[in-house]
């Protein structure tokens, strides 16, 4: 299945102008030169067999006559026809179609499969993340990557620096997310994939170090007011965070525990790390943490963006997201996580670890 061109938000990828200009802002110097003496030869040729067929079909004086000089005529002006459709091809909107076809490929040489509903349900734990930086959000890889290429591109990519089979679709370097799962999360081998996945759901959650923020006698009031100023939530609904709420155990910020969560399984994914069944198995222990905390989407999805707040200052508000997942056409509008009961006690654990 067709994703967003990878960066954007327009789901799914289709033809646009647009791509032909982004082809001809990265063209090179050289490429640029190129590009200009073809147009110029272009506009020459045309013009030439224009001419040429003018006279073979109304010039009486020309050497070729006849019906024989009348079909060299037409061949002519079709010449002159054809050599702009080609240069506009190459070079214009023939372009507009690119990044399509770009992604058609990858598909095909990675061998990306669709997901079936209840994989979308667990991809949509991220889907706030992926909807604000134009990642994908209906597969397991959430970008393009090297890592799944066929081997032949990827000999080629490591002996000639900087190639690429794609001018528009940027592939994702695995060694580059091994270096960030490493410095985020010390993880270096998949034998530490799982130690991660309990540390970002317990001890390392930004749940666990807000509750000991805002349990703190002196530093506490100023947390929650200053939270509270940034997020438009009342301190009092803040406060309230830290409390058991209709039988679930205090909400905190797992949502954007949850979310940090899917992301690196995500990532181990797309390194190597962790194999398709692995990933999915991750993820769904990541619902049941959603669900012990939250009803339904749109709360999660407000929740995710307070512990955007609370941990970067920036959040893309609930309505937002879900704006854009609906006016784009994501399925993750659609195929929600189903919030049900769930007999994991991570909330507990981790509100103990730090109290």
């Amino acid at each position: 299945m067709l994703q967003n061109h990878y960066g954007e938000q327009e789901f799914p990828v289709r033809r646009r102008r647009r791509y032909a200009d982004e082809v001809s802002a990265r063209m090179s110097d050289s490429e640029r030169r190129r590009r200009i003496l073809l147009n110029v030869a272009t506009r020459l040729g045309a013009l030439v067999l224009i001419f040429v067929g003018f006279v073979l079909v109304v010039d009486l004086r020309s050497p070729v006559s006849g019906p024989v000089g009348l079909m060299l005529g037409i061949v002519a002006f079709a010449g002159a026809a054809a050599l702009p459709v080609l240069y506009l091809k190459t070079y214009g909107m023939g372009l507009w179609g690119l990044a399509k076809r770009e992604q058609e490929d990858y598909i095909r040489r990675s061998g990306r499969k669709p997901v079936t509903d209840e994989q979308q349900r667990l991809l949509s734990l991220g889907a706030a993340g992926d909807a604000a930086d134009g990642t994908w959000n209906s597969s397991l890889a959430w970008g393009p990557t090297w890592q799944f290429m066929d081997e032949e591109s990827r000999s080629r990519h490591r002996a000639e620096a900087g190639w690429s089979p794609y001018r528009l679709l940027d592939l994702v370097d695995p060694d580059l997310l091994r270096d960030s799962l490493d410095a985020a999360f010390r993880i270096t081998r998949p034998a530490g994939v799982r130690p991660a996945l309990d540390r970002v759901l317990a001890s390392d959650s930004i749940s666990a170090r807000f509750l000991s923020a805002v349990s703190d006698e002196h530093q506490g009031p100023t947390v929650v007011n200053d939270l509270a100023e940034r997020s438009g939530w009342p301190p009092d609904r803040i406060r309230s965070l830290t409390e058991a709420v209709d039988g679930r155990p205090p909400r905190l910020l797992w949502a954007g525990d949850v979310e940090r969560a899917v992301r690196m399984i995500r990532t181990c994914y797309m390194t190597g790390l962790l194999d398709e069944p692995q990933a999915w198995d991750f993820l769904a222990e990541c619902q049941a943490v959603a669900n012990e905390f939250y009803s339904d989407f749109e709360e999660y999805l407000e929740h995710v963006r307070l512990a955007d707040i609370a941990r970067t200052g920036n959040g893309v508000a609930s309505g937002a997201v879900m704006e854009i997942l609906t006016r784009c056409g994501w399925p993750a509008a659609t195929v929600h996580p189903h919030f049900r009961p769930s007999q994991r006690k991570v909330g507990h654990d981790a509100a103990e670890s730090s109290g």
